[in-house]
């Protein structure tokens, strides 16, 4: 594999046009009668706009496309192991927009076929890399020749081309859940093989959580020769199994998880449904994919909530108002586990254990649970961000879009204006902040790009004067 720059990467935009109305809703909808308002949520568990559902094969195929140039060729082992959340870039909004939207910088234009005849002809003048094409235009074929395109129009013109590049399917149903493997397979020339496996299997899920697996075992083992120079290939040999042997045993996931479902009065009072439907089902496995790929990540997904679930928690919740104790949270917090840990099968609680990071699309806390044998809930030992899926639309929207990343690889300066006074009153509280001030401290005398600027800042003036 060749070496390149960090800055040397190139985001690839996708814009999908639908044909919607453009509505300024207010924050607030006030509706006085329930039946009024059950009409609107009729057949909707998470609120989902159906003026979107013709664009869901645009977004489908998005996902098959490269996320940045460096998907497209060869690329150095050290390079993807800073990857860090490398999403792609999809931009999802009503036909109208392309009048009020700069869209010079898009890669691709994909527009509904129920666009209107205006549109389609506005949206032809407007130069992409790929030009605009509709949902109606979109195949396999297609999808090989713009990955192509893509290499052609790279940047740096001495990259060698991928040679499993022309290896695509527009994969449908669960067979989506191989896609978060495909971007490193590529880079490892393995993309035949993990097809192969994927459409050989009788559990979809367990063979791309092993595929995942290994790869990440063997970029670990990998990376423990980074530094090896010689020509020797028994010596080479030898410090890869030594770190196979490592990786195995300290590699961790990155885990995504969906697990849909709204509460009981949701559906009594909202009219919400109490069955999740098609689209929204298919709508929340786009969200797990998407992130799934940005985090090379296994995703599990889960069924629907029960209401018993909503219902302990509101219990936990209404007790925790009343006054309680801890035994009794404990137990509540026990309890939520065990129910959680009926929807896992054993594969899926093993990537929960190995995981390194969580995210949940979903309306219920799952970090709460205590699941297992541990003393805390999940939250407490794993890092977990959360994603709730209500309203879905604007869920799908957030999530498809790249959103900004700043990286501070240059120098990194953190000021700690402390405002807690030290006495009686506040020692608890300023203990907790002092154990904060001195990791910092730490931290900032073992890495050199970091920097810590403290001091006590108790009054506005303080404040005003406080160095930075």
């Amino acid at each position: 594999m060749r070496k390149v720059e960090v800055q040397e990467l190139r985001y690839y935009r996708y814009v999908i046009l639908f044909n919607g109305q453009i509505k300024n809703e207010k924050a607030i909808i006030k509706i006085s009668d329930l039946s009024e308002l059950k009409l609107i949520n009729k057949g909707r568990m998470h609120l989902f706009d159906e003026e979107i559902l013709p664009v869901l094969p645009a977004i489908e195929y998005c996902l098959h496309m490269p996320r940045t140039e460096l998907d497209t060729y060869d690329t150095d082992t050290e390079i993807l192991d800073r990857a860090y959340d490398v999403s792609h870039d999809i931009v999802i909004m009503p036909e109208r927009f392309i009048f009020g939207i700069h869209l010079l910088h898009a890669t691709l234009i994909i527009y509904s076929d129920d666009c209107s005849e205006e549109i389609k002809s506005e949206v032809k003048k407007i130069k992409a890399e790929l030009g605009a094409v509709s949902v109606l235009e979109l195949s396999q074929d297609l999808l090989v020749n713009q990955w192509n395109i893509l290499f052609e129009n790279r940047v740096f013109r001495n990259r060698k081309k991928l040679k499993d590049i022309n290896e695509q399917y527009l994969l449908d149903e669960d067979t989506q859940l191989l896609l978060p493997v495909l971007y490193t397979a590529r880079q490892y020339g393995k993309v035949d093989a993990v097809y192969k496996s994927i459409f050989n299997t009788t559990n979809i899920f367990e063979t791309c959580t092993k595929l995942i697996w290994n790869q990440l075992v063997h970029h670990n083992a990998l990376m423990s020769c980074k530094d090896f120079s010689k020509a020797d290939v028994e010596e080479f040999r030898k410090i890869y199994e030594d770190g196979l042997r490592h990786a195995e045993k300290t590699t961790r996931l990155n885990v995504v998880i969906t697990m849909p479902g709204v509460p009981r009065r949701q559906v009594t009072y909202g009219g919400l449904a109490s069955k999740l439907p098609n689209d929204e089902k298919k709508i929340i496995r786009l969200l797990g994919v998407h992130r799934a790929i940005a985090k090379e990540a296994v995703l599990i997904e889960l069924p629907v909530v029960e209401y018993a679930l909503f219902e302990k928690l509101n219990e936990l919740e209404i007790n925790c108002i009343r006054e309680t104790n801890n035994k009794y949270v404990n137990k509540a917090l026990r309890d939520i586990g065990k129910m959680l840990e009926k929807k896992f099968t054993q594969v899926q609680l093993w990537a929960v254990s190995r995981a390194k990071h969580i995210t949940v699309f979903s309306d219920f806390p799952v970090g709460l649970a205590i699941i297992g044998n541990s003393d805390t809930s999940l939250q407490g030992y794993k890092e977990i961000s959360y994603r709730p899926i209500s309203p879905l639309t604007r869920c799908l929207q957030n999530e498809m879009k790249k959103h900004r990343q700043i990286h501070y690889g240059i120098q990194c300066k953190i000021a700690f204006a402390e405002c807690v006074l030290n006495d009686e009153e506040n020692r608890a509280i300023r203990a907790c902040s002092n154990v904060l001030v001195s990791s910092l401290k730490k931290l900032s005398k073992e890495n050199q790009k970091l920097q810590i600027s403290y001091g006590e800042t108790l009054t506005v003036s303080d404040l005003k004067k406080f160095y930075i």
